[in-house]
């Protein structure tokens, strides 16, 4: 099973997944980052934040980004969340997966 690191991006700030999560398939992990980026949405909306400028970035093992999720993309009431091609890397170093 292929494992996927799953950095948060706000802006310019990344949190960088050190462990990585194991997923079937790329449908199978965007599936997973609409369900948490709604959970985290909600959240902050109780608190009074939005968290809609966020997104999830999955990079391979190589450190390859291979799907960015973003979370107002799944504000969308349809179930069907297109892929996002990956567009800018991480960091200026180029280490996705640090």
């Amino acid at each position: 099973m292929p494992r996927y690191y799953v950095h948060v991006r706000r802006g310019s700030n990344v949190s960088y997944d050190q462990v990585g999560l194991e997923f079937n398939d790329l449908a199978t992990a965007r599936d997973e980052a609409v369900k948490g980026a709604r959970e985290i949405i909600a959240e902050a909306a109780k608190l009074g934040q939005s968290a809609s400028d966020c997104e999830f970035v999955f990079c391979d093992q190589a450190g390859q980004v291979v799907l960015q999720v973003p979370f107002a993309s799944t504000l969308s009431a349809s179930e069907d969340h297109p892929m996002r091609s990956p567009a800018s890397p991480l960091s200026s170093s180029g280490d996705r997966s640090a």
